[in-house]
């Protein structure tokens, strides 16, 4: 009633959430954009396909690093970076839109595993909306994570050489 034009649910992990596709219908998927945030661990052809008859456009996957190792050991999951590539491979099968959302930190967004990542989601026409690190959650009072003016300038060098990365906030 108030005019919104997207809604999204994230997490957690929203994919564990019993009660997703009920929360989905009943935000009125067909006056407004509706996203998915999800690690993809959990995203099977299954759940891909009831996501987008419930009414979900887009799906926003973590990924974090362009090499399996650095994102499992972020994630804390073994296997997690192969079961979020696959998602996105499921996702798109569904005919959902996808869009890959790293976490950009001081420590990793000069890194070559940071820049093969975009390499990654370039070659395979993956929008890039970039995550700005925040000293919260598990990095409460860790201010090392925050990015400098440095490399706010290199992001910015990144998002207008890159078509397909995205900065939505600082």
């Amino acid at each position: 009633d108030l005019g919104a034009i997207a809604g999204g649910f994230t997490g957690g992990e929203p994919l564990a959430y019993s009660r997703l596709l009920d929360l989905i219908r009943l935000s009125h998927p067909e006056e407004m954009l509706i996203i998915v945030c999800t690690n993809g661990t959990l995203l099977t052809p299954q759940k891909a396909r009831e996501l987008r008859t419930a009414g979900v456009d887009v799906v926003q996957m973590s990924v974090d690093s362009g090499e399996a190792e650095e994102h499992d050991r972020f994630r804390g999951q073994p296997g997690a970076f192969d079961r979020t590539l696959e998602a996105f491979r499921v996702a798109r099968a569904a005919g959902l839109k996808v869009a890959a959302v790293p976490t950009v930190s001081h420590q990793n967004v000069r890194t070559e595993s940071f820049r093969r990542l975009i390499d990654w989601a370039e070659r395979e026409d993956i929008l890039v909306n970039l995550s700005m690190a925040a000293p919260v959650g598990e990095w409460a009072g860790n201010r090392e994570c925050l990015l400098t003016p440095e490399d706010l300038e290199e992001l910015g060098r990144l998002v207008r050489t890159k078509p397909h990365v995205r900065r939505d906030f600082e």
